[in-house]
């Protein structure tokens, strides 16, 4: 199990490291474009996710920016498992790894990135077509039941509603009440 995870956890630093970039700071000139040969890696923060500089306008950001593992300290591989898990039939409040608010927001984010979160689930943790569009349906109903309010995802398997990544996963980059975080 342990080298499984390490695989998934591989595969995803290799999915970001593979992303085309563009500055998310939206005062920049380049903000939005990319290929434009202003970003540079910039080392790595404390939990060792690489950082990147823009040379346009000086900020800098993590490889996770745009993401639905940005500024989470829970392991990405944990986050993919409890996702895996309510896709499969079982209820946030059932799981012990975090706080049921806590796992909501992370179905939020997921359903935000729905290409790429559903990319990893099938791959990696055997996630069916069906199973994902329950995950997916959860993901409409708790907004509509008055859990956390969010907008609605289109998720490559149908479900949803809402835009398609243009990142890794087709994101076109973090919701409002991401970036307010």
């Amino acid at each position: 199990m342990a080298r499984d995870r390490e695989r998934t956890r591989q595969r995803i630093e290799k999915l970001l490291e593979e992303q085309e970039r563009s500055c998310p700071n939206e005062a920049c000139p380049d903000h939005g474009e990319t290929g434009q040969g202003n970003l540079v890696k910039n080392g790595h923060t404390d939990g060792g996710r690489q950082r990147y500089l823009c040379k346009t306008c000086g900020k800098t950001f993590t490889a996770t920016k745009g993401t639905p593992f940005y500024q989470l300290h829970t392991d990405w591989v944990d986050i993919l498992e409890v996702l895996a898990a309510i896709a499969k039939g079982a209820p946030p409040q059932a799981m012990a790894e975090a706080k049921v608010e806590t796992i909501l927001r992370w179905v939020e984010r997921a359903g935000e990135h729905a290409q790429a979160v559903e990319e990893v689930l099938i791959q990696d943790f055997h996630v069916s077509r069906v199973e994902l569009d329950e995950l997916w349906s959860y993901v409409r109903n708790k907004g509509e039941k008055g859990g956390i309010q969010r907008r609605r995802a289109v998720a490559p398997s149908g479900a949803g509603g809402r835009s398609r990544c243009l990142h890794a996963c087709g994101s076109r980059g973090p919701s409002a009440s991401m970036r307010e975080r």
